[in-house]
């Protein structure tokens, strides 16, 4: 993966004039890289999102978390406890590559109930 991640950003930086090329590092757990040392953590085996801390500089990071957490409060989701380990990753990697934060700001749920409300196909279809 790490190759590919090194040959994708060679084939743009050496292709496109004025173009980047970033990578999401998504805030996903339990999924590690053994054969890598962690830079972030001594303790624990690399988090396979932190992969790109071993491509080349020109690979920006878009640290990505999801639904409506900051980096410090509780995040009960995707196996998290809260996000600061993205928010660390992230200042560790500033200076080194492009950082961009890519976080989600909210999830939409609509709920309708056909039971009760004759016009809700057509409110379905106005949504999508």
């Amino acid at each position: 993966m790490l190759q590919w991640m090194n040959i994708a950003t060679d084939y743009v930086m050496n292709n496109y004039t004025n173009k980047r090329i970033y990578i999401k590092c998504h805030c996903s757990t339990g999924q590690y890289c053994p054969e890598f040392e962690n830079p972030y953590n001594d303790n624990q085996p690399l988090n396979f999102n932190f992969l790109p801390a071993y491509a080349s500089p020109q690979l920006g990071v878009y640290a990505h978390t999801v639904q409506f957490y900051n980096f410090t409060e509780p995040a009960p989701t995707y196996g998290n406890q809260n996000f600061t380990y993205m928010y660390e990753f992230m200042l560790a990697e500033m200076g080194k590559r492009e950082v961009v934060y890519h976080g989600e700001t909210a999830y939409w749920v609509v709920c309708i109930d056909y039971e009760r409300d004759a016009r809700a196909p057509f409110r379905t279809r106005a949504l999508t």
